[in-house]
């Protein structure tokens, strides 16, 4: 087991044939930030940043973190158009619809809320969401 992110970030890193120069590129830092990462130097990261080293690295931000395990990421764990929080860049389709969404005043204050977000807080915003459709599906 891994113990640190850094760590986790290496590990994959190198699983993945990345230099710390092609790393720091796909997440818009140099690669003396990346090594500073990997050894412990810097231990407080953005979550923009882990958000963007755990889709360069193909895992889950709760996989840097130190949340869990499992380092895959699995698009039905979390309901999003790819499974990764915070990374969907293309139009929002729902139950594999092709027509785009139309967002009402209230749901795009939301969006802009989770946008505002922590890693860890939006995971705990997903979860409450999740736990109030269950209990509306069990009505």
């Amino acid at each position: 087991m891994l113990d640190s992110m850094g760590e986790r970030i290496k590990e994959r890193r190198v699983a993945l044939g990345y230099t710390l120069e092609e790393l720091a590129g796909k997440v818009g830092v140099g690669a003396s930030t990346v090594r500073k990462w990997e050894i412990g130097y810097i231990k407080d990261m953005r979550s923009d940043k882990i958000q963007k080293v755990a889709a360069a690295l193909e895992v889950t931000p709760a996989y840097l973190m130190g949340w869990e395990e499992n380092q895959s990421v699995n698009v039905e764990q979390v309901h999003t158009n790819n499974g990764l929080i915070g990374q969907a860049n293309a139009p929002v389709h729902i139950n594999n619809e092709n027509t785009p969404v139309r967002l009402s005043k209230e749901e795009t204050e939301l969006l802009r809320i989770y946008g505002e977000l922590s890693v860890r807080d939006r995971m705990k915003l997903l979860t409450f969401a999740m736990d109030l459709e269950a209990k509306e599906l069990e009505s």
